[in-house]
C-alpha cells in the first residue's frame, strides 16, 4: 500500500505508443475494462526502488479501499471526508456502470469544498474543530518519501527545486515547469489535470486552490509566489 502511495510499485506503466488510441489513453478515456487491465498489470522493476507517477497506482488503492472495507467507494470516500469536512457535494466519475470509480487526475468537487481538504491537510487533518485524520498520517502524507524528495503520498512537496517535474526517475515524456523556486521552504500541493492545484504552506497560513481551463503549460510555482508576495507587503 505504502509503495502504492509513494508511486514506487515497480508495475509497468501502461503503453502511450498510438496517440489516443493508445493503451493509457483508452484506460483514460474508459474504453477498456479498468479492472481486468488494472489487474493485468506485471512488474517492471523490483517494487519500492524507484519512482514512476501512473494514474493505475491511484485506482489500484481503490481496489484495495473497497475489498478492506466492504464499501464502495464513493461512500467510503464521502462518509470518512467529504461529510467530515462540511462539503456540500463531490462527484464520482465510474468508468463503467456500476464498476470502477476512476481516482485519478481530476478534481471532481466544488472549489470551496477543495479549500476545506487544504484546510484540513494545513491543520493537521483538523476540520471545525475535530481531528478527521491522525496528525501521525498527515505527517506521513507530507514527508518525502524513499525514491524522491519531492513526493509524498500522492501529493508533490516543492522544497527542492525542480526547474522541469517529471512522473518519472528517468526524466522522459510530461514535465511541469517551475520558472522559479517556491518562495516557502514548506510548500506541498497536489494536481489534477491540466494545471488544476491546490497548494498548502502551513507557515504562511495558506491554501490556494486554483480550477478552471485545461493549461498543459501551467507553471508550478507562478500563481503561489504572487500569492505570497502579496501576503509579504501586506505584513
Amino acid at each position: 500500500i505504502r509503495q502504492l502511495l509513494t508511486m514506487s510499485s515497480g508495475l509497468k506503466s501502461l503503453s502511450r505508443k498510438g496517440g489516443f488510441n493508445s493503451q493509457s489513453m483508452k484506460f483514460f478515456s474508459g474504453r477498456l475494462d479498468a479492472r481486468s487491465t488494472l489487474l493485468g498489470l506485471r512488474l517492471e522493476h523490483e517494487p519500492g526502488t524507484n519512482f514512476n507517477y501512473a494514474n493505475t497506482s491511484s485506482q489500484l488503492l481503490a481496489l484495495v479501499l473497497e475489498a478492506a472495507t466492504g464499501q464502495q467507494y464513493a461512500n467510503y470516500l464521502s462518509q470518512r471526508l467529504w461529510q467530515a469536512v462540511g462539503a456540500d457535494d463531490a462527484s464520482v466519475w465510474y468508468f463503467e456502470e456500476n464498476s470502477l470509480p476512476r481516482t485519478f487526475s481530476s478534481l471532481l468537487a466544488r472549489s470551496r469544498d477543495w479549500l476545506k481538504i487544504g484546510l484540513l491537510i494545513k491543520d493537521g487533518g483538523k476540520s471545525q474543530g475535530k481531528q478527521i485524520i491522525s496528525s501521525e498520517l498527515i505527517s506521513a502524507m507530507t514527508s518525502a518519501s524513499k525514491n524522491n524528495p519531492n513526493y509524498g503520498w500522492q501529493l508533490w512537496l516543492g522544497n527542492n527545486y525542480e526547474e522541469k517535474r517529471y512522473y518519472n526517475d528517468l526524466k522522459v515524456g510530461i514535465a511541469v515547469p517551475a520558472s522559479e523556486p517556491f518562495k516557502v521552504d514548506d510548500m506541498i500541493y497536489f494536481d489534477g489535470f491540466g494545471g488544476q492545484r491546490i497548494y498548502i504552506s502551513k507557515s504562511k497560513d495558506l491554501v490556494i486552490v486554483r480550477t478552471g481551463d485545461t493549461r498543459l503549460d501551467w507553471d508550478d510555482s507562478q500563481l503561489p509566489n504572487m500569492v505570497i508576495d502579496i501576503l509579504k507587503r501586506h505584513e
